[in-house]
């Protein structure tokens, strides 16, 4: 009796020598926001060079943000994605250590040159884990075709952007 060979496609194409791994890499996974844990992170270097980390943390868990290893938000509230100047604009809190105080806190970071879908995807993913409002373009964009068929007003408001 001979058994399948259970393999995934892209170990079967190394296998069969119709990918070279210096040529093309397995896609990175993304995970779905339900399955974001705490400790769930993203490091972006920006166009002027300053490390940006996202991190899922607290206990809601809420998404921190550092910048150059020093903490600018430990609760972020708004990320406004501005698709054409790769632009993202962050809004939350901060709470100061020396007086307990609570502080309003914004920034924003131009993203480096180059493809930037599956970055937004993932920070949108850890967004949509930690309940931060998203404003501006979305993560990804939806083919035409697929954005026509959103014809359910519920369906309309799930998805910011689409046209009545």
């Amino acid at each position: 009796m001979v058994l399948p060979l259970l393999l995934p496609a892209a170990t079967l194409g190394y296998a069969l020598g119709r990918y070279s791994p210096a040529v093309r890499a397995p896609p990175p996974r993304a995970v779905l926001a339900a399955d974001a844990v705490l400790g769930s992170s993203l490091t972006i270097v920006d166009k002027s060079g300053d490390e940006v980390f996202f991190v899922l943390g607290g206990t809601g868990p809420e998404l921190q943000l550092s910048v150059n290893q020093e903490l600018f938000a430990d609760e972020l509230e708004v990320i406004t994605y501005e698709k054409a100047e790769r632009r993202v604009k962050v809004e939350g809190t901060l709470e100061d250590e020396d007086d307990g105080e609570v502080y309003e806190v914004d920034g924003d970071f131009i993203l480096p040159e180059g493809p930037q879908e599956i970055t937004m995807a993932t920070l949108g993913i850890l967004a949509a884990r930690a309940g931060v409002e998203w404003i501006g373009n979305q993560p990804v964009d939806l083919p035409a075709e697929l954005e026509a068929k959103l014809i359910d007003d519920e369906l309309k408001a799930s998805r910011p952007g689409v046209r009545p």
